[in-house]
């Protein structure tokens, strides 16, 4: 392991475990980072998959005008016909905020709209022509950089790599 650089030694109190160990952990990392290791973190490694995924996915759909973070949503609303935007954070696994972020973007291009509920405190979501045409032109477009990706891993890994993620999401979302 690598040596605990001077100037932080004094800023360990040794009786915080649990902060010294956070200190150590992350001195490692940036050591290793430094040192151009692999890096074996999950999050790290998640995130430069997503990242690498999401523009892979985002060049394929170029054409539709919509991008690979958007189609999900899309999808859902639709097939919901509709949603509340906490129905929807539910059913996509995403936080409001970035939620509310993205929704602003379609509901401005004109792909969905929303609507006062009847609880007055909810907005109702829905998918608008122009949304079910986007999915439309989509659809092919994401068939194929998705056949593209099963081809890459093989059907076996592709699977695995389905559920695995799956039971990822369910061991963090439990804690």
């Amino acid at each position: 392991m690598a040596k605990i650089p001077s100037e932080y030694v004094d800023l360990l109190d040794k009786t915080k475990i649990g902060v010294y160990t956070l200190i150590v952990m992350t001195m490692k990392l940036k050591l290793d980072m430094a040192a151009g290791e692999e890096i074996l973190c999950t999050t790290t490694r998640l995130r430069q998959a997503s990242r690498m995924v999401t523009q892979f996915y985002d060049k394929m759909l170029q054409d539709s005008g919509i991008l690979s973070t958007q189609l999900p949503l899309l999808a859902i609303i639709r097939t919901a016909g509709t949603i509340t935007i906490s129905g929807l954070a539910e059913k996509a696994v995403i936080d409001r905020t970035t939620l509310t972020r993205n929704l602003r973007l379609l509901e401005k291009d004109g792909l969905i709209q929303s609507e006062t509920g009847k609880d007055r405190r909810r907005r109702e979501l829905s998918i608008t022509k122009k949304g079910k045409t986007a999915i439309e032109k989509a659809y092919p477009l994401w068939e194929k950089a998705q056949r593209q990706v099963i081809e890459g891993l093989g059907e076996k890994r592709w699977q695995e790599l389905l559920h695995r993620l799956k039971d990822t999401i369910a061991t963090v979302q439990d804690e």
